[in-house]
């Protein structure tokens, strides 16, 4: 099964470090690859409102995976750029790396909790909680308090934040796993394993979850429900 991850544009560096994170997540029965988009998550106030502007790259990223012939295609991030649109216009499936993390975080404990690098990302994140019908389900929010561009710099005292992060959770929500958002935490600059093993909780990470998400469905034969999304020509109008 080949399975396509689009990536906006990052410094070199950064878009290194994101490429090679994806492409280790490989498998033998699995090929990983990019499908490169220009929008850039680097500029400032990306994710902490309307991201309507990128829909059409993030689209045509997923037509573009769907004609090199990929069995199905994740846009990167927590934000789910694109992913309904792209689903009107694709016959593949789109899986959406926020909405795959909540659910997979659902079979691991009843409360979950969502840690994201900023506070800007929070309204953001419960808007699509509620797209996606899974708010009940969010027993809280927090933050690290990094905005993206910071993160690499502050890589020694970012396990540390984000475990205050996630007990704060624990203790004033009684949140039962974690939800990494996003990817530029866990598993980008954190260890699954190590923040698992300080917690004692689950932690879920937004680009293994839309990976297997992928894989499941791939496997199984499915594609999204067309009494839902059209897979008709797309016609995309700001707001």
């Amino acid at each position: 099964m080949r399975i396509a991850m689009i990536v906006g544009s990052y410094p070199a560096e950064e878009k290194k470090r994101r490429a090679d994170v994806i492409l280790s997540y490989a498998r033998d029965d699995a090929e990983i690859g990019l499908v490169e988009v220009s929008p850039s998550p680097y500029v400032p106030g990306f994710g902490s409102g309307p991201t309507v502007s990128a829909v059409p790259d993030f689209v045509a990223g997923c037509r573009q995976a769907e004609q090199e012939g990929y069995d199905a295609v994740i846009p990167l991030g927590v934000l789910d750029i694109g992913v309904d649109e792209g689903r009107d216009a694709v016959g593949i499936p789109v899986i959406g790396a926020f909405e795959s993390a909540i659910h997979i975080a659902s079979f691991l404990g009843r409360r979950i909790g969502v840690i994201a690098y900023s506070s800007g990302l929070l309204p953001v994140l419960e808007t699509l909680a509620k797209k996606y019908r899974v708010d009940r389900m969010i027993c809280g929010y927090d933050d690290v308090g990094i905005e993206l561009p910071n993160l690499a710099a502050a890589s020694d005292r970012l396990e540390d934040e984000f475990c205050a992060a996630a007990e704060r959770l624990q203790s004033r929500h009684g949140a039962e796993v974690i939800v990494s958002a996003g990817i530029s935490l866990c598993p980008l600059h954190l260890d699954k394993t190590v923040l698992e093993g300080r917690l004692q909780l689950p932690v879920v990470e937004a680009i293994g979850a839309p990976i297997e998400m992928a894989r499941v469905l791939i496997r199984l034969g499915l594609r999204h429900s067309r009494r839902r999304w059209s897979d008709a020509p797309l016609t995309l109008t700001s707001p």
